[in-house]
């Protein structure tokens, strides 16, 4: 959405553009996420990194006090089931929990995960202020927002607080705490598809018979993946601008040097086996740029349709950047002429007030 203020207006045609780009660009720019289960299974984080202890596990909260003490400092996602519960259900608990753990401090200081068993003595007296006695319906998962007191826990507050969605899922679950609370659970890496697309095509271009040929079409791919990072950043989170910005590095510099991403990959692999004390947020971003550049390192082979499509969403990119210059210059230029015609428009009246104080004097 695009808010627009009174002292900030925005000019209609750039809210289109923004539209246009929104849908074109940015959903082109396929962003998937991947835990740190998956990163270790792909060898992006070194084995030794992983931790076994699960603090959310762990984390057992005994009275509705304690749930909402923790809530003055952070929103809190609590979960109610049997002491000793097992099936899939738990086992999805178990894998948020290890994702959980794997979340730079940073953005744990947004969440905590807590758990109530429900049977137990303790338990019962919060299931029962939680209006959660049925244990059929369990596992329950209630998420109770920063600042949030007993007061506020009436009728409709608790149904409101407490997660209705069918699929209890540790995707699922992560996806609802990011859309409520804003923190990403997890380790998570991300992979924009045309730019992806994008490297695999300029990989393949070292392949050309001409010298020449492979040259052009390297600066062409350069330019346009420059292009469609600014369409994306302008309308893209700080994650996401970060991510765009690698992938213009790592086609910057295989152009100067066709080894660089595979001796970048064995660098970072290095220093992710040898240091065991780096941070999480740290960790994770050194997956990221392994991420990016396993694209390079890697690339896979296009398919026609898909060389029709990248020639495709280029135009329509390019076409949309044009088309932001020249209604950012309209703007520019645009409004001076408007502030000189006004100037102009106010010396009118203010020498006609002066002739009219003139004819006043001499009646």
């Amino acid at each position: 959405t695009t808010t627009t203020t009174s002292t900030n207006k925005a000019h209609p045609l750039l809210h289109f553009i923004c539209l246009i780009n929104h849908t074109s660009c940015l959903n082109m720019f396929l962003k998937s996420r991947a835990t740190v289960v998956l990163a270790l299974a792909a060898g992006i984080v070194a084995p030794g990194s992983a931790h076994s202890a699960k603090t959310c596990l762990e984390n057992e909260m005994t009275t509705l006090s304690e749930i909402l003490r923790e809530a003055e400092e952070a929103d809190v996602f609590v979960r109610i089931d049997k002491q000793y519960a097992y099936g899939d259900d738990s086992k999805q608990y178990d894998e948020i929990c290890t994702a959980y753990e794997k979340t730079s401090d940073e953005r744990k200081k947004q969440v905590k995960i807590v758990k109530v068993n429900g049977d137990t003595d303790d338990g019962k007296d919060i299931v029962k202020e939680l209006d959660a006695e049925d244990e059929d319906a369990w596992p329950v998962y209630f998420l109770f927002k920063k600042g949030t007191k007993n007061s506020d826990l009436k009728l409709k507050a608790l149904e409101e607080a407490r997660y209705s969605g069918e699929e209890r899922t540790s995707d699922k679950l992560a996806e609802y705490l990011q859309e409520k609370t804003g923190a990403t659970i997890g380790s998570f890496v991300y992979s924009l598809g045309m730019m992806d697309t994008l490297a695999s095509k300029f990989v393949s271009a070292k392949d050309s018979e001409s010298a020449a040929f492979r040259d052009i079409q390297r600066q062409v791919i350069l330019y346009s993946s420059k292009i469609l990072g600014l369409m994306v950043k302008f309308r893209a989170d700080s994650d996401l601008k970060m991510v765009v910005d690698l992938y213009i590095k790592a086609f910057s510099k295989t152009m100067e040097s066709d080894d660089y991403a595979q001796k970048q990959t064995d660098r970072i692999r290095k220093l992710l086996e040898k240091d065991n004390s780096m941070s999480n947020a740290k960790r994770e971003q050194m997956s990221q740029k392994l991420h990016v550049l396993s694209k390079f390192a890697e690339p896979k082979e296009l398919t026609a349709a898909e060389n029709r499509s990248l020639l495709i969403n280029i135009g329509m990119n390019v076409a949309l950047f044009i088309a932001f210059i020249v209604t950012l210059l309209q703007m520019i230029f645009g409004s001076s002429e408007e502030e000189k015609k006004e100037d102009g428009d106010g010396e009118g009246a203010d020498g006609g007030d002066e002739n009219e104080e003139e004819e006043d004097a001499e009646e």
